[in-house]
């Protein structure tokens, strides 16, 4: 006999695909739901998000985004999908904006929102916007963790603002929050790269005396 899969299980295949970088048959699952005349839910439009994300089809998931929004009460995961989405293709802008409609809807962002918005800010070298975000998070009463500051380094090091770097990573030690190898990694290349050798050795002197791995 023949049984028709459920919505549960089509939102979990789709899902399994975006995470095995499989995104365009997540797609297709999609197709698959609406030929079967089943409305989609917010957990299949936050998969069909995922999935244009992963395939940096950045405009699509915001398409998605705003279709959901025509028959669907928006919760913070469907929110931090169509960020990350912007995120993947450093669309800065676009991310911070999210966050703002976010707080508008009474959804309040967390630390994976904020996480995505930085990674954004950092893609694009957009460091100002990277290190304001990081205020309104701290004001929020979220507590950055290693990726956070991770991305406003990055941030400040791609827009070339070394010191601002540096000071980030004394700041992140100060609140308990430990450095890891892409942390030093970023520093010590960047100073490099802006001909900076004794800052780039002081880096490297205090990645070794906290013995963390250089496997950057």
């Amino acid at each position: 006999f023949n049984v028709k899969p459920s919505l549960y299980f089509y939102t979990t295949v789709m899902n399994l695909y975006s995470r095995t970088d499989q995104w365009e048959k997540a797609i297709d699952t999609f197709d698959e739901i609406k030929k079967s005349g089943m409305k989609a839910d917010l957990k299949v439009y936050t998969a069909l998000i995922t999935a244009y994300g992963q395939g940096g089809k950045w405009r699509d998931a915001i398409t998605v985004f705003q279709q959901a929004l025509a028959s669907q009460k928006p919760d913070v995961v469907l929110f931090g999908s169509v960020i990350s989405a912007c995120a993947s293709s450093a669309q800065w802008k676009h991310a911070i904006i999210l966050l703002s409609r976010m707080k508008a809807a009474g959804v309040m962002p967390d630390l994976l929102c904020y996480n995505a918005a930085l990674n954004a800010c950092a893609k694009a070298s957009m460091w100002e916007p990277a290190l304001s975000l990081m205020t309104s998070m701290v004001a929020q009463g979220i507590r950055p963790d290693v990726y956070s500051f991770n991305s406003c380094i990055a941030a400040c090091c791609r827009g070339s603002e070394i010191d601002k770097a540096i000071n980030l990573l004394t700041e992140m030690r100060s609140k308990g929050v430990r450095p890891d190898g892409i942390t030093y990694g970023t520093i010590i290349s960047s100073c490099d790269t802006n001909l900076l050798p004794h800052k780039a050795l002081h880096a490297f002197a205090e990645m070794r005396r906290d013995e963390i791995r250089h496997d950057y």
